[in-house]
């Protein structure tokens, strides 16, 4: 039962974290805190010991400062104690000496809750495919699986996550419905959740009450077997397997509660009375007490449903009658779930299925538990068990790899390694003492710290060779060094100390020697060391040029007249290579004595990447699968593939693309690196084809024209003719008629389909002017309003018509009027042309009679600015703005007044008075300009 685990090489360089074990999970009480016990080795004098502990995740407890657990420990070993929080954590642990510290050994540990299960099969489960490995990584179980009760302690308890079929010591066989129990539980509370189980399949409270008191009890499933030993249950159980977890391990981790789930053997066809049930389970309870020494709490389900003879379900009231009456007349007894109700009917196969929980069953049924475990009820008046304290072990030197132990007064101790002795010598390892201490309840466990032994130094060497006794061997000239496990107080029988010995030159004898704090001394075996000679270096030599394009095969020879083995800078352990790639090569070689020789001198080789075989793409398809026809006025674009090389057309040409205009057959080669030169593409024939005569055109009038006009295009030549705009044909005849602006060529093609253009003409086709839209700007002015304004206007009522420069018209007279606008266009060589939009809607005009003949607007103004109109075209008028009090603040001119004007006033609110004079006539407007 030697403890050993991934800490034990760091305890055997600083320090050693002994206890608590790796994810052990201590109940806390119901403050929520527990006090843990740490222990462990050191291997350095040290001042004091400090742990602290940190939550393995945000929010997983309440991290502490490192604080002192103890103070100058003695004889390498420490036993403190730090006060935690409920929750999950990450505990460390370092020395300090002389303000200086060691390393840290750490381990992850927990706070929370700790229950073991007890009753029949639907409590101790089994392995179902619907099981799911609970989610939460604070779920722990001891997964050491024991058999049939204990006539000894149980080995050392290895903590793990619980999974969907691991063991939970003493007897589960699978997480069953306690893994969801447990996952629950530890998402409510936030705290891990450890999983005893010692449920029994096929047991009755009878069987519980009389293993409980020494009594070999009947199996009744098996009652009248013809062997005795299927007739009893085991020696002890089921009630040992509750026992041991009450007796021994609570004392390690502390305990919440029993959880009671048996009824379903004392339903159908045991019936067994309410009195008779209530009695044996309060026994059992007492008699747990009793092996505990304390008052351990207890929650009992109410359970009864098993399939009666028709396999239909049954539920026996009197089992839950008893069940109740415990709950209340027992003291620190809980109730638990009604699990008749879970789960029900139940579809499993065979008698046994119509009982057990199945499928979702088991969150139902786990859930329902940890509703009442995570209750305030039971949290705040259960009465959970601490851990015991751990007796300190004493350690002394009983000579050379040996410590002598022992662990005080106590009767009766049973040592990890089998010993009964208050004293035991042992050599390297970790050992645990236990015994029983009547003191504290009837024979309950105590457990000693461990205490970890240090182990004989191993002598290693990574640069020496070994043979199968482990004797060391070095080559001359190559200083080798030892080491042991250990970093501190190594000496050594050349007279160094330290944990390396350093340039090992010569054959002998080594040994290391370590000693504890205690002063104790631990020896290695014997290390014996023999020196051999290097093998002479290598030579390499080449089967051709090193420097060759690719799909050469080059090979490189390492000659050696010694060599057992070679070893090559590429990683090859042969006698010969194959060379790759541009790189240097060297090799040594290993002979007979594994000593190994100089590199060799290296040799270069330069490898150049023979260019892939180029494909030729062109700009027009093959003819009959063959060749390419092309005109005598056009090109064949071959291109070769892309390619990071230089090119090797079979023309001389030497550009990744080519223009062909001659009669043959190409092809292309790539050339690369080193001159390397690809296997050349398949060839491509070109024919040329000579063309028509160039052909001769002429238009029927001038090529530019407004918009809605034509001009006629004819083709005079001599084979298929045809006419393109822009590229596009327009027509396939001769003649074509432009109407569009646009670039006009005429093509003649042969029967060969060569073909040729004649010279552009260039069409312009101007948009005619938009239409324009008539609107009043005032009560005598009408304007023609387009996007874009022509040249002139032409005003136009009934048959009369007006021509204005200007898009504004003072109409001079009423009526309905419609507007044209034109615009004259320049495009040489041709003679100037004038376009011409179409009328706009009539618009009707009438004189506003109560406008008079001189009108001022806007009336009132916001921003000072005013317009002026006359009806009728006043000659050499004379305008003037006055104040109300005669001062003249304007005077301007205008020898006809034919159109409106503008005057600015500016934006001093006021009164004003507009007045207008023009041969003899005079008029006044008075003007409000607002704020």
């Amino acid at each position: 039962m030697l403890l050993t685990g991934s800490r034990q090489l760091l305890a055997q360089t600083e320090i050693a974290l002994t206890f608590p074990f790796k994810r052990m999970v201590l109940q806390r009480g119901t403050n929520n805190q527990a006090r843990v016990e740490i222990a462990g080795n050191y291997y350095r004098p040290l001042d004091r010991i400090e742990a602290r502990v940190v939550p393995i995740r945000a929010g997983w407890g309440t991290a502490t400062n490192w604080q002192s657990i103890q103070e100058a420990p003695q004889k390498g070993a420490f036993l403190g104690a730090l006060t935690l929080s409920g929750g999950w954590y990450r505990l460390e642990v370092r020395g300090v000496y002389q303000n200086n510290y060691t390393v840290i050994a750490a381990d992850t540990m927990g706070v929370g809750e700790v229950l073991v299960i007890a009753g029949q099969s639907n409590a101790q489960g089994y392995t179902q495919p619907s099981q799911r490995d609970p989610a939460d990584e604070r779920v722990i179980c001891i997964n050491n699986y024991y058999d049939n009760g204990f006539s000894s302690d149980p080995p050392i308890p290895v903590f793990s996550k619980l999974k969907a079929n691991s063991f939970i010591t003493p007897f589960g066989i699978s997480a069953w419905s306690w893994g969801p129990l447990a996952d629950y539980l530890a998402q409510s509370l936030n705290v891990p959740v450890l999983l005893y189980n010692a449920a029994r399949y096929s047991t009755n409270v009878k069987n519980w009450r009389e293993s409980a008191e020494g009594i070999r009890t009947v199996n009744q499933y098996c009652s009248s077997c013809p062997n005795e030993s299927d007739r009893y249950l085991p020696d002890g159980i089921p009630y040992g397997n509750l026992k041991v977890v009450l007796n021994q391990l609570a004392s390690l981790t502390g305990l919440r509660a029993v959880l009671w789930h048996q009824g379903e053997s004392d339903s159908y066809p045991a019936n067994t009375s309410s009195e008779s049930y209530y009695g044996d389970l309060k026994a059992i309870i007492e008699r747990s007490r009793a092996d505990c020494g304390r008052n351990v709490s207890w929650m009992v389900a109410r359970v009864s449903y098993t399939p009666d003879e028709n396999s239909a379900g049954h539920t026996w009231q009197p089992i839950i009658e008893a069940q109740n009456q415990v709950i209340a007349n027992v003291a620190n007894v809980f109730a638990g779930p009604n699990t008749d109700l879970i789960n029900v009917p139940r579809a499993g196969t065979g008698i046994e299925g119509y009982v057990h929980f199945s499928g979702n069953g088991h969150y139902e049924h786990g859930k329902a538990w940890a509703d009442l475990l995570a209750s305030a009820d039971f949290l705040n008046r259960s009465q959970p068990l601490a851990a015991q304290p751990l007796v300190q072990l004493q350690a002394e030197c009983a000579g050379t790899n040996r410590v002598r132990l022992s662990a005080g007064q106590l009767p009766a101790y049973n040592w990890s390694n089998g010993t009964v002795n208050s004293i035991i010598t042992v050599d390297g390892g970790t050992y645990l003492a236990r015994s029983r201490n009547p003191a504290i309840g009837s024979g309950i466990t105590v457990f000693s710290q461990p205490y970890r032994v240090p182990d004989r130094p191993m002598v290693s060497s990574s640069l020496a060779q070994t043979d199968q006794n482990g004797n060391f061997s070095y080559c001359q000239g190559t200083p080798i060094k030892f080491s042991t496990q250990y970093q501190a107080s190594v000496s050594w029988n050349t007279g160094a100390t330290g944990p390396v010995l350093e340039n090992v030159t010569r054959a002998g004898e080594y040994i290391a020697t370590f000693q504890d704090v205690l002063g104790c001394s631990y020896r290695s075996s014997t290390a014996f060391v023999k020196e051999y000679a290097p093998p002479a270096r290598p030579v390499i030599t080449a089967d051709g040029n090193p420097e060759f394009c690719q799909g050469t095969v080059r090979t490189l020879t390492a000659q050696s007249a010694s060599a057992r083995s070679y070893f090559w800078n590429t990683g090859s352990t042969g006698s010969s290579v194959q060379a790759s790639g541009t790189r240097w090569y060297a090799a040594r070689v290993i002979d007979n004595n594994g000593c190994l020789s100089g590199w060799s001198d290296s040799i270069r080789t330069k490898q150049y990447a023979t260019p892939a075989r180029p494909v030729i793409q062109t700009n027009r398809p093959l003819i009959n699968n063959s060749f390419f026809n092309i005109c005598a006025n056009e090109t064949l674009l071959a291109t070769a593939s892309a390619s990071d090389s230089t090119y090797r057309w079979s023309n001389g040409q030497t550009s990744p693309s080519v223009s062909l205009s001659v009669q043959g057959s190409y092809t292309v080669q790539a050339v690369g690196k080193g001159n390397c030169v690809s296997a050349a593409s398949e060839a491509i024939s070109v024919q040329v084809l000579s063309v028509p005569a160039k052909p001769i055109v002429a238009a029927s009038g001038p090529l530019a024209f407004c918009d809605g006009n034509s001009v006629t295009l004819t083709n005079f030549g001599n084979t298929a003719t045809g006419w393109f705009r822009n590229g596009t044909q327009i027509a396939p005849s001769a003649v074509a008629v432009a109407r569009t602006t646009g670039e006009y060529v005429a093509r003649v093609t042969d029967r060969n389909n060569c073909s040729n253009y004649s010279d552009k003409l260039i069409v312009t086709a101007v948009p005619l002017p938009d239409t324009p839209v008539i609107t009043q700007e005032g009560p005598f002015t009408l304007k023609a309003n387009a996007r874009v304004q022509g040249n002139r206007y032409i005003w136009h009522m009934g048959t009369d018509s007006v021509i204005t420069s200007t898009f504004f018209l003072k109409p001079p007279k009423e009526g309905v009027f419609t507007v044209q606008t034109e615009i004259r266009n320049d495009i040489l060589p041709f003679p100037s042309f004038t376009c011409r939009s179409a009328r706009s809607q009539p618009f009707p005009y009438l004189y506003d009679p109560t406008a008079g003949d001189f009108v001022v607007f806007p009336n009132p103004s916001s921003d000072g600015r005013i317009k002026l109109e006359t009806k009728a075209n006043w000659k050499n008028v004379q305008i003037e703005v006055v104040r109300p009090d005669g001062v003249v603040l304007f005077i301007g001119q205008a020898e006809v007044f034919d159109q409106q004007r503008w005057i600015e006033l500016g934006r001093r609110p006021g009164l004003y008075v507009i007045i207008i004079k023009a041969d003899g006539l005079r008029a006044t407007r008075r003007v409000l300009i607002t704020p």
